[in-house]
């Protein structure tokens, strides 16, 4: 059994670690992120330290990680406020929560969410609802819904997240913004 150990993953071949049930590409890439640790070509504590564009460009020179893994790191690991706008799931609803005739562009996505601040990632995973939560509401509901959210009214916003929650019993979490429970 091989640790997950810069040195340890940076040692072993390809083969040892397809064995253990990752793909060739899951494999090379830890490898490739063994090496560089091993190595000190990248230094986690460092990244802390960068900013998101420099964090993302310095994960991307690895075999195998791509802008979609970067961002997630920076969300998941770093904790940065940021929307994974490279996910398909995520350009799909902000193409549905705007109606927008075609699915934007990572750079559309962000653009169009940029107001979430730092409730961006929240917005994205925290909102885990079960299909009968889904089911709870209609076409027209969610229609009606997708008009408050773009009048951006505090009030009315406040008032709507309140009812929804309260018919799909949806507990409110310490720090969740209304906007950001309705926008999910």
């Amino acid at each position: 059994m091989l640790a997950l150990e810069p040195a340890a993953l940076a040692a072993a071949s390809v083969e040892q670690l397809t064995a253990l049930r990752f793909s060739g590409s899951k494999a090379r890439c830890l490898k490739a992120l063994g090496e560089a640790l091993a190595a000190g070509v990248l230094d986690f504590d460092q990244l802390t330290l960068l900013p998101d564009d420099q964090v993302v460009q310095r994960l991307c020179e690895l075999p195998g990680i791509g802008p979609w893994t970067a961002f997630q790191y920076l969300g998941r690991v770093l904790g940065r406020p940021i929307l994974v706008a490279d996910d398909l799931g995520v350009r799909k609803a902000v193409q549905w929560a705007y109606s927008l005739p075609l699915r934007p562009s990572s750079q559309e996505v962000r653009a169009l969410t940029c107001h979430f601040g730092k409730a961006a990632f929240a917005a994205q995973g925290d909102f885990a609802f079960t299909q009968a939560q889904v089911d709870a509401y209609g076409a027209k509901e969610l229609q009606v819904l997708e008009e408050v959210l773009r009048r951006t009214e505090v009030r009315t916003i406040a008032a709507v997240a309140e009812r929804i929650r309260g018919k799909i019993g949806w507990t409110r979490g310490p720090i969740e913004s209304d906007y950001a429970f309705l926008d999910a």
